[in-house]
Order: C-alpha cells, then structure tokens, then sequence
C-alpha cells in the first residue's frame, strides 16, 4: 500500500508571545530582558524599597515598543491579593504597601499571547491538505486541544486525521511536537525526562516524541520527531552543543532498532545544516539511516531547501531507515506556504495567492514528504 509521511513547523498553532512577532527581533529581546527582570524581581521574598522602585521603574518606562508601552505586552494575573495598583492622577503603577513579598500574593505576570487570525490558520492548513500525508509530524504546536481544534475545525472534512497525538514537553513557551496519522497509533514513548549523564538537565528541549503507527497487515511504523533547541538569539557554543548532544541522543534512542530490517522514520525541525563534524552529524552520517531528499535532489540547496535566513538552508529533515527508504516512491519539499517564496526564488516558485502577507504566511518552513510502498 502507498504511504505518505511529511514533517512541518507549522510556526503558528500556538499562541505566540506578541514580544515575539517583531520582524525586528532586537524588539522582542528588550521586552523579554526587561519581563525577565520583572520577575526575577517579584519572586524576592520581600519588596524592600529599592526592589519596589525597580519594579515600578520598568512597569513605568516610557519606552514604547512598536507604539505601545512594556506593561502592554504582559499579563497580570493577580489571585489573594492583588500587588500593583495604578495612580488615578498620572496612570503610573505602584506596589502596594500590604505586599511584602513574594509569600504575600498568588498568581503570575505573563508574557500576553498573540491570536492568530483565521488566514493563518486557513493557510497552515492549506500546506497540510497540500502534501495530504498519511503520517504528518508537526513543529510548533502548544498544546493537544489546539490540535484537535484545528484538526476538526480548520483541515477540510476530507483532509482530515483519525488520529493525533501531543505530549507537553519541556519548552516553558509551550512549543511542542506532534503527530496526525489516518493510522491508528500503536505505542507511545515520550523522552521529556532523558537527561544527562550524572545530570538532572533533560536533553531535549521540547521532546523526541516516539510513536507506532500501526500498518494494515500489522507492522509497525516508528515516527521520532523532534525539534531542537533554535538558534534564536544567536547560535551560542552552549546551544550547538546542546544540538549535538539531542542528535547524539536520538542516534542512541535508534540503537532499539535493527534500521535494515525495521520501518523507522526519524524527522522534524533539527535547527542545524548538514556540514562535516557539524552538531547533526552523529544523526545524520548514521548507518541505514537516509535523508529522503538525498536521491533527487543531491547537495543543491536551491533543490532542498526549508528555510531561508540569508540564504537556502535544509534544517528540516526526514530520515528513513534502510528497511523504508528501499521502498520510496518519491520525496520533495512543499514551499509555497512561505511568504517570501517569490522574493528569494526571484519567481521561480510561487506562494499559495491566499498568502498576502507575512502574517498570514503559513509558516516560514517548508514541509518535507515522501511517499512509499509499503
């Protein structure tokens, strides 16, 4: 029987922080350094005067952000008793006196979330319908009923998947990986709480979400997927040993497997090129273990691209075993989900017409499929 799997950052089915929607990320990292600071500062166990007049000093700055004002871009969730109030006079904030301390009140300040319209959604689910996987592993997602919201609500009656599967991971944002399958699922292995040798630091940043999709005649068809730490912020040596030590770690997790023989399916957003003795390379040079783009499209980056930052770049992947690859039909990358598609390509690919503009983009990542015969 033919079998299509495909693997998508999907970027926008979560409710992203509003902090992070700048196209000028240089504004989103003052918002965060400064919500940092905040709440550094108000879990002290007590609010002596310089530390109220720090937190008043930054809910006050004048500094606007895009038009708008720091406290604009938080939450305040005040349960107990409530710690700030506002001057009637001057709309300036204040702690107030009955709050000593940390100990004195419940509840958080968040970073607010943004809503992403219904365009986005549409075409987020335009790309999936597109490459109409069997198996479709997914980037981005926050948490379970958004999935089965946009599932049942978003995919066309047609398109859409029996089953679906999201463990939360490790990200605080609540950036998780996830699966859509016609299959029914068989086992399910979360890797959330995998750490480090003599270590209580867990490796994945999110997860390696492991799952058997069950096959007609009953074999087993085992999907990882994953997402490794980004290079947001700059790609720190810490970070790309971090990568290393996630692909290291997956490369292990394969060991259960005899990659000749059994059906297995390692993919997602990996945040990293492909490059000699680069943090990939203990995944990616494993034996019986093959990128699907590989036969088709070689080492042309213009051919297998899924992202673009400066230039074109693969950083999503689809990796067969041997057992799998043997049996492929055919594999691509769908890109015209992309908003800035016609710009890079200088025309040569075009974006989906119901993409107008990049906040209606499906996503700035390409998905990757391939299709087999099983």
């Amino acid at each position: 029987m033919p079998v299509k799997i495909a693997t998508f950052n999907v970027e926008n089915l979560f409710s992203r922080p509003l902090a992070m929607n700048f196209d000028d990320t240089s504004i989103g990292d003052a918002i965060i350094t400064n919500y940092a600071e905040l709440t550094t500062l108000l879990n002290r166990t007590t609010y002596d005067q310089p530390t109220r007049r720090k937190i008043e000093a930054l809910l006050n700055d004048a500094t606007t952000y895009n038009g708008k004002k720091f406290p604009y871009y938080l939450e305040f969730n005040e349960t107990r008793r409530r710690v700030f109030g506002k001057r009637r006079r001057t709309g300036k904030y204040f702690v107030r006196n009955n709050v000593a301390g940390r100990d004195d009140w419940r509840g958080a300040i968040r970073l607010k979330r943004a809503v992403f319209n219904n365009k986005t959604l549409d075409n987020t689910a335009r790309v999936i319908e597109t490459v109409n996987a069997d198996v479709m592993a997914l980037v981005e997602v926050e948490n379970r009923p958004v999935l089965d919201e946009f599932n049942g609500k978003v995919i066309t009656r047609s398109k859409r998947y029996d089953y679906d599967m999201l463990i939360d991971g490790n990200d605080k944002r609540g950036i998780d990986v996830a699966l859509l399958s016609r299959l029914p699922l068989g086992d399910i292995r979360s890797h959330i709480h995998d750490t480090y040798a003599n270590s209580w630091r867990t490796i994945f940043s999110r997860d390696c979400l492991e799952a058997s999709v069950m096959l007609p005649d009953g074999r087993p068809l085992w999907i990882l997927v994953n997402h490794f730490v980004s290079k947001y912020r700059g790609d720190t040596p810490a970070k790309k040993r971090r990568r290393k030590s996630q692909a290291d770690r997956v490369a292990e997790i394969l060991k259960r497997f005899d990659l000749r023989r059994d059906l297995v399916v390692v993919c997602g957003d990996f945040n990293d090129v492909k490059k000699a003795g680069g943090p990939l390379s203990g995944l990616l040079d494993l034996r019986h273990l093959h990128d699907v783009l590989d036969r088709d499209f070689g080492n042309d980056p213009r051919q297998r691209w899924t992202y673009y930052f400066n230039d074109f770049q693969q950083i999503d992947y689809l990796l067969a075993s041997t057992a799998l690859h043997d049996r492929m039909r055919e594999a691509g990358v769908e890109r015209r989900g992309i908003f800035e598609l016609d710009r890079v390509t200088n025309g040569a690919e075009q974006r989906f017409s119901q993409i107008t503009h990049q906040t209606n983009s499906a996503s700035d990542h390409g998905a990757v499929w391939a299709s087999f015969d099983l």
